[in-house]
């Protein structure tokens, strides 16, 4: 097996054409001062979408990146003064994000185009018709619901049954063709006011709840992230606490299951990816005992392992790594993105990257033909 690290300002792209295919790698996109993370990957993981600081605004600018050309910066909507980018379709040729609460889509032959189809929006089907979102900020006379907008149609989603006076939901992932919504939602199943209950919903069952998978510890609540592709596997977390103690649980559902338990933590757990098969989990960790952030894999069959054992075990040299965070994972499971903090001469910084355990095949129809280079060279302006 040829293990590689490349750094973008170490290599040529016509080495990395070469280099990056053959067992397992890490690509560092970033180098020096400039800030920033991987937050989607398309289905193979050999596009990737992502943000960093750039001498331009000082602040963070999206960016697409593919194994043969390399990055080529997007601009901002409208007057956006800084933008992020939150996930990239499986075709790897459509961008969603937002910056200064301006949401955005981009393609190649559209550019950024911003859309105003909900005040707040968290996802967008891979498809590009559905968005969804909603506001975690209600008020006793102005309860928020969960919303999806397609073809400038608006549709509210509902709240699960609740006497609280405090009452809202929010959708967190849909499917890919928007027929499935997963999100939370205020619930009577919930203890306190602000808890919520993790929910699917389609439309023809609607709103329905999920459960919770900590209901025995104190101010117990769940929230479903993650939705796969094809609407039948949910993914998300549950929480509470037993006495000062926080009981963080990381869940994965189907019909056939219900909500199971997959993952159980003393510390505040985040997931944000998962494979289209449900069988590879990706998040990060937050200890505040000891302020540790801790990346981790759950692989079905294998169980939890940080980002530096998955790829320990492929062979993969991490080099100055000092920690990480992991943002998404391809459809197939196979590559990884997220930040990591590189530590050199007494100075720190957190730098975007991708990383693999297996051979991957490039989509051939992602080509720019014309802006590659590291993030440092003359192509940002």
């Amino acid at each position: 097996m040829l293990i590689r690290i490349c750094l973008i300002c170490a290599c040529s792209f016509s080495f990395f054409s070469t280099c990056l295919f053959a067992g397992g790698g890490l690509i560092i996109i970033s180098t020096q001062r400039l800030d920033g993370d991987v937050s989607g990957l398309s289905a193979n993981g050999s596009v990737a979408a992502g943000s960093v600081v750039t001498q331009k605004y000082d602040d963070d600018q999206p960016f697409i990146w593919n194994i043969t050309d390399g990055v080529s910066m997007i601009d901002l909507p409208g007057s956006a003064t800084y933008a992020q980018a939150y996930s990239i379709s499986d075709d790897g040729l459509r961008i969603f994000g937002e910056g200064d609460g301006r949401y955005f889509t981009w393609t190649k032959a559209t550019g950024t185009q911003q859309t105003t189809a909900l005040s707040h929006i968290t996802a967008l089907s891979d498809d590009g018709l559905v968005f969804v979102g909603g506001e975690r900020f209600p008020t006793p006379s102005d309860p928020q619901q969960a919303s999806k907008s397609s073809g400038g149609i608006t549709t509210t989603l509902g709240i699960l049954p609740t006497t609280d006076a405090i009452r809202f939901s929010v959708a967190w992932g849909v499917s890919a063709d928007g027929s499935v919504i997963v999100g939370e939602s205020t619930s009577d199943l919930t203890p306190s006011s602000y808890a919520t209950e993790a929910f699917i919903w389609t439309a023809e069952s609607g709103l329905t709840g999920l459960g919770l998978e900590v209901d025995s510890v104190a101010q117990a609540e769940s929230s479903a992230k993650i939705v796969s592709p094809a609407g039948d596997i949910i993914v998300g977390t549950s929480s509470g606490y037993s006495g000062d103690i926080p009981v963080w649980r990381v869940f994965r559902w189907t019909a056939e299951t219900g909500m199971v338990s997959i993952l159980s933590e003393n510390y505040t757990i985040d997931v944000n990816g998962m494979s289209a098969d449900g069988s590879v989990i990706v998040g990060t960790g937050l200890d505040y005992n000891n302020g540790n952030i801790i990346p981790w894999i759950w692989t079905e069959g294998i169980g939890k392992q940080t980002l530096f054992e998955w790829l320990g075990d492929a062979g993969v040299d991490t080099g100055t790594w000092d920690a990480g965070q992991i943002y998404a994972v391809s459809a197939d499971g196979k590559t990884v993105g997220g930040s990591v903090t590189i530590k050199s001469e007494g100075s720190s910084s957190t730098r975007p990257f991708v990383a693999w355990v297996s051979d991957f095949e490039p989509l051939p129809e992602i080509i720019f033909g014309g802006r590659g280079g590291s993030m440092e060279d003359p192509l940002i302006p």
